[in-house]
């Protein structure tokens, strides 16, 4: 069997970047946008054009200023994390105060650096907000919409796609991932779910919590129990329809059921083995 695994990395090491390798091949600004600096995942950084003198460069795309900056608008900073220049309503549909969300959002980046034993895609974790979005990952950290306000979300900030956009830039440290995941949401999506539920996980099982207040681990839980549920009943529709590897082998769905249901089968590994060992 080594003999077998070395062969088959010999084969694989001219076409991408892998422990033992030699060769990195950089990110190029397709990958990116329109705009913004960016690292190039080799040690260096990748230019990807300016906006204009009206528009702001917002994960990778140039949008219009008035759009995010304005007397309505406040940036939380925190240690490891920020919300930058986001609508003051955003925070007001929730009881939580700005100043906890972001401790949240501190722990959340900590947590997915325990999860990837030390390695981190960005030294600090900066939250953008795009109006029509609802949760995108960005080379710096995360982007959040409106779509994603406790306002729109039964009073809960969306903790899980926190963590789980910000998952997505932790996974895509290995290019050799990064590669196979590409073509389509099945890996990708699954090891961010994986990566947001480890997050909850950890919490749950820290005897004080990280000494997050009672309001704030309560809309933890309740957040990550619905996308339990979620997860669940889509692996239960999964083993309904007799195990169906895709329901859309070409298009944007590729995958998309197989790899929700291989999202519960990893909870219920979490559970029985110990969520530790995917770290």
């Amino acid at each position: 069997m080594k003999n077998l695994i070395i062969v088959i990395l010999s084969f694989i090491c001219p076409l991408v970047f892998i422990a033992g390798c030699n060769r990195c091949i950089p990110f190029n600004c397709a990958e990116y946008g329109e705009c913004g600096t960016h690292p190039d995942g080799c040690g260096g950084l990748l230019h990807c054009g300016e906006c204009s003198e009206s528009e702001k460069c917002v994960a990778g795309n140039c949008v219009d200023k008035d759009s995010v900056i304005g007397s309505n608008y406040i940036t939380i900073e925190g240690e490891y994390s920020s919300f930058n220049e986001y609508p003051k309503e955003f925070f007001e549909g929730s009881d939580i105060s700005p100043e906890d969300v972001v401790k949240v959002t501190d722990l959340i980046y900590l947590l997915l650096i325990e999860f990837a034993n030390g390695n981190a895609p960005f030294e600090f974790a900066r939250g953008e907000y795009i109006e029509e979005a609802y949760g995108m990952t960005s080379p710096y950290g995360f982007v959040l919409g409106k779509y994603a306000a406790p306002s729109n979300n039964v009073g809960h900030h969306s903790w899980d796609v926190i963590a789980h956009e910000m998952g997505h830039s932790f996974w895509a440290c290995n290019y050799t991932y990064y590669i196979l995941a590409v073509p389509g949401p099945f890996l990708q999506e699954a090891t961010a779910v994986l990566s947001a539920q480890y997050v909850f996980e950890r919490i749950k099982q820290d005897s004080t919590h990280f000494n997050l207040p009672s309001d704030v681990f309560y809309s933890l839980h309740a957040v990550y129990l619905m996308e339990r549920n979620y997860q669940k009943s889509r692996y239960n529709e999964y083993i309904e329809e007799g195990k169906p590897y895709s329901q859309d082998e070409s298009g944007l769905n590729y995958a998309l059921l197989t790899s929700q249901a291989l999202n519960y089968s990893w909870f219920l590994v979490g559970d029985e083995y110990g969520w530790e060992y995917f770290s």
